[in-house]
């Protein structure tokens, strides 16, 4: 996946005036949060399955902050209203940085799954099935489902 390029403001003027900041912005504070979670799963000390986990809710938190927070920041978008972050960047431009830093956060959560992850699942006698059948379960696994 490629980077999402920023067209107005260039990226170093938009860093500056993020980092000059004397506020925290909640979204890019919301996706250190999730670069720290994405960190958990890759503790080596941890079992696959717990590197897994830590990496399905790093896919979860993000599913939930675009509906939400990226949905709202759409939202001003579509109706012309204005809105700074608080770091004082614009819409357009925060959402510009904001897709960037998201595109950059997912590329690392692939190449961690691909490249670290996935290897160690037949070493660990476990694979992610495609296709769940009841004859592939249990009689009371089938019952739970």
């Amino acid at each position: 996946m490629e980077s999402v390029p920023l067209t107005g403001q260039n990226e170093t003027s938009i860093v500056n005036q993020i980092f000059e900041s004397r506020f925290i912005s909640r979204d890019l504070s919301w996706l250190q949060f999730n670069y720290r979670v994405l960190d958990q799963a890759k503790h080596i000390d941890r079992s696959v399955f717990d590197r897994l986990k830590f990496l399905a809710i790093t896919a979860s938190n993000l599913d939930e902050f675009c509906t939400i927070r990226l949905g709202s920041l759409y939202n001003y978008l579509d109706y012309g209203k204005e809105r700074f972050d608080y770091s004082g960047l614009r819409e357009t431009p925060f959402r510009e940085y904001l897709l960037s830093e998201i595109h950059k956060f997912v590329d690392e959560q692939h190449d961690y799954f691909i490249k670290k992850l996935k290897p160690l699942f037949e070493k660990n006698n476990f694979k992610i099935s495609s296709i769940l059948s009841a004859h592939h379960l249990s009689d009371v696994d089938a019952h739970a489902v």
